[in-house]
């Protein structure tokens, strides 16, 4: 096997979205003092020197490292005739292994704090113009001095130091360069670090393919937009669903960023739709808190019968006309306006005692069955009257009453004695204030009926049919009692969305008793088979 192949030719990287974010810190980078090196100038002749010496120097490393890459695939080999059992390849990712090897940071502790204390007094008292000294430099008396201290000392002094040396180090990590030409030559660096140290040989041990772009993001600097993929393969597969080759890629993300124009293509529905997220949340925090325990759901839809039934809670100072969830909401005033309604407490969850729970379900229960007899549909109801209201005309079937002797009185009206009945107890009821009432004037609410004149007096009184009159509501039935589950912010009740039941399958069909077949047409059954056979039976050939 030849030696490795050198990594690929690329025009750039992006940054790695994972740990390199961590280290981001707010305080600007400054380099510390370090001594002043002697500047000397060389001739013209001696730096090419130097230029070919160093460029020597660099192919002799590259052959030295191609052999070492031979020796080790070679030994790869041999371990595959010797053992068997794997590829050389698998043997040559392996030997490659113990070469790489993470460098692990270590902890600060007391020496480099007091060494990074001393350091920094020593620069700070030194006058310009006049070369540093390092710490090396006064190495001596350094660790002269930390030994005639105590350990109690040794914490003592260096605990200002401890965390100056940690935001340097922060700092020099994740700080912001000041200059062009320092954040040009830190991004040079770690991207051809990261390119060759990491994803190269990353691609060598395990086969992992993977691809880089780098853009700057100001016209401030100066580094260009880069591209970098571990194989041919990557290479073509942007190029074959992008119909873009990766550096043209990377020139493509260099102009939307240096553009500025990030903010303005996000969607107007990105925003609605974190806003309704939000108010999902909202609202399912405020409904736990009123519950005093987990609720694992909010129903929108029935709610009265999934949340306020049970557990009686219900929904004061809604802000909308419609109860719904915030996810059907399409208008962003009206997804913000229940958001600030819920944050500031004008609408809230309220926890009803159990007797207001028993009070709002006996309500229901009422309107329930009002609503049944209002069914023009439903058995016992014709156009939202009731049967006790219908004017019974006499057919043949009712019976005529019978005629008894005189009394001088006018013949019994019963629906005009519900009438009258019904007005006093909305009188005498504390909660609806009615004025007086006055007979020549219809009801309220009641439909008006035109009744024969009663007849004169005769010999005979009338007595009562022999349909029986339903007694008259109660006073329960009469009390105004909200019994919606959702009111809005001036007590006005709000409607809940219910899913209707599914209607039965033979709705609209007219029902009665089967259509009876006529059994006694046998005959005619068997003449229409023989006829069936005659007709459908093969012709024969005439001679």
């Amino acid at each position: 096997m030849s030696a490795l192949p050198p990594p690929p030719p690329s025009r750039g990287l992006q940054w790695i979205h994972g740990s390199t974010r961590k280290f981001k810190s707010f305080r600007a980078y400054f380099p510390r003092k370090r001594a002043v090196k002697p500047i000397l100038k060389l001739l013209r002749t001696v730096r090419m020197a130097q230029q070919l010496h160093n460029r020597q120097q660099k192919l002799d490393i590259l052959t030295h490292q191609q052999e070492v890459n031979t020796f080790i695939w070679a030994k790869a080999e041999m371990l595959r005739e010797t053992y068997g059992r794997r590829s050389a390849e698998r043997y040559y990712e392996d030997l490659i292994k113990f070469c790489h090897v993470d460098k692990s940071k270590r902890k600060i502790n007391s020496w480099n704090a007091f060494v990074h204390h001393e350091s920094k007094k020593h620069l700070n008292d030194t006058p310009d113009g006049v070369p540093k000294a390092t710490a090396a430099d006064h190495a001596r008396a350094l660790k002269d001095k930390w030994k005639a201290m105590t350990p109690e000392e040794r914490l003592t002094y260096t605990e200002a130091a401890r965390s100056s040396l940690q935001d340097q180090r922060d700092d020099k990590q994740g700080g912001e360069r000041q200059t062009a030409y320092s954040a040009y030559h830190d991004a040079r660096k770690a991207i051809e670090r990261i390119q060759e140290d990491k994803l190269h040989a990353l691609n060598c041990r395990s086969g992992i393919e993977s691809a880089l772009f780098v853009s700057r993001s100001s016209q401030d600097h100066h580094y260009k937009p880069l591209a970098y993929c571990s194989s041919d393969a990557v290479a073509s597969f942007f190029t074959f669903f992008f119909k873009e080759s990766p550096p043209d890629l990377a020139c493509r993300m260099e102009g939307y960023i240096l553009s500025g124009v990030d903010g303005a293509v996000r969607k107007h529905t990105n925003g609605i739709m974190e806003l309704k997220k939000q108010t999902v949340n909202l609202i399912m925090t405020k409904l736990r808190e009123a519950a005093k325990f987990n609720v694992s759901r909010m129903y929108y839809s029935n709610f009265d019968e999934n949340i306020t039934t049970k557990y009686g809670i219900k929904v004061i100072g809604w802000p909308l006309d419609k109860f719904c969830s915030p996810g059907d909401l399409t208008s962003r005033v009206e997804v913000l306006l229940l958001y600030r309604a819920w944050e500031s407490g004008t609408a809230r969850f309220y926890k009803m005692t159990p007797q207001e729970l028993e009070d709002w379900d006996n309500a229901r229960f009422s309107e329930r069955m009002r609503e049944t007899e209002m069914d023009p549909g439903a058995p016992g109801g014709t156009n939202g009257v009731s049967n006790a209201l219908q004017p019974t005309e006499p057919t043949s079937d009712t019976p005529q009453p019978m005629l008894m002797e005189p009394t001088g009185r006018p013949p019994f009206d019963p629906t005009a004695s519900f009438q009258a009945s019904l007005v006093d107890e909305l009188q005498s009821s504390d909660v609806m204030d009615w004025p007086p009432y006055d007979p020549t004037l219809p009801l309220p609410g009641l439909p008006s009926f035109t009744f024969p004149p009663p007849p004169p007096p005769s010999n005979n009184i009338l007595q009562a049919t022999q349909t029986p009159i339903e007694p008259p509501p109660s006073q329960a039935t009469l009390r105004v009692i909200s019994c919606s589950a959702v009111a809005s912010a001036s007590g006005t009740p709000i409607a809940i969305t219910s899913k209707p039941q599914k209607p039965r399958c033979d709705k609209g069909k007219k029902r009665g008793p089967r259509k009876q077949t006529d059994q006694n047409n046998g005959e005619d059954h068997e003449a229409a088979a023989v006829n069936d056979r005659a007709r459908f039976a093969p012709r024969r050939r005439r001679n």
